[in-house]
This record gives structure tokens, C-alpha cells and sequence, in this order.
């Protein structure tokens, strides 16, 4: 399939931490930067799945994280915009995703486009509270 490609062509241990590389293969999350964590190769695989993509899409990826996950729909859509909120994460990233996503097919750190055919949000909020739900 398209996606088992895809996570076949992004090298997962280039976006960890140097001292866990060896890890990189291993189906489990593993510890980034500001206490995030890179996903888990299966959960990458299940949400780059569910979007059923076909190639060609505009992808906005909200949560960018180690930029693994953007990598990933990068080989399979035309255009991916992904976002990050928490700075030193991005920052660290930035160059990095900039240079491996452009040359992956077109990702992009913008929100210039208005419309997208798919959204992942790869990021959960702590401390949000929603009317009549949980507290997150």
C-alpha cells in the first residue's frame, strides 16, 4: 500500500534524539523533546491510513512534533502544511523538516492555504476544558 511505503522511504531515526536511534524500529513512542514523544510506527500508520488518501491532496498536520508523522504523508500527498505550538519544538525542527519535507514532495510550514482535503491532528491540548465533556 501507499502509506507502508511511504513509512518504508522516511527513515525514522533521523528524527530522534541521537541516543535513541537504535530504538527507531521498535512499535512504541519514544521520548522527543519538551516532554513529546515521536508516535509509534503502528498509530502512524493507522492515522496516515485513515485519511485514504490517493496522492495529490493538500494535507494540514496540526502538531508536528518531531516531524516523523509529516514525513510520512509527504510521500503520499502533493502538499503538506504542518503546525507546531510549542516553539522550542519547532524551532528545533524547522530546518530539518524543511529540507527532508520539500524533498519528499512539498511539504510546508504555512497556513496560506485555505482549503485542505484531509486534516490530522496529531496533537492533544492539556488543560483544555469543553462544555459537558472532559478535561483534558
Amino acid at each position: 500500500t501507499r502509506v507502508l511505503e511511504a513509512m518504508r522511504a522516511v527513515p525514522r531515526e533521523a528524527f530522534l534524539p541521537p541516543d535513541l536511534r537504535e530504538f527507531a524500529y521498535e512499535d512504541s513512542p519514544l521520548p522527543i523533546a519538551e516532554e513529546q514523544t515521536i508516535s509509534q510506527p503502528y498509530i502512524v500508520a493507522l492515522m496516515t491510513e485513515a485519511l485514504a488518501l490517493e496522492g495529490g491532496e493538500k494535507v494540514l498536520e496540526i502538531g508536528t512534533g518531531s516531524g516523523y508523522a509529516a514525513a510520512v504523508l509527504a510521500h503520499i500527498a502533493s502538499d503538506v502544511y504542518t503546525v507546531e505550538r510549542i516553539g522550542a519544538l519547532a524551532k528545533e525542527r524547522d530546518a530539518f523538516i524543511a529540507a527532508e519535507l520539500e524533498e519528499r514532495g512539498g511539504a510546508k510550514e504555512s497556513l496560506d492555504q485555505q482549503i485542505y482535503n484531509a486534516v490530522r491532528d496529531q496533537a492533544a491540548a492539556k488543560g483544555l476544558e469543553y462544555e459537558g465533556g472532559p478535561k483534558y
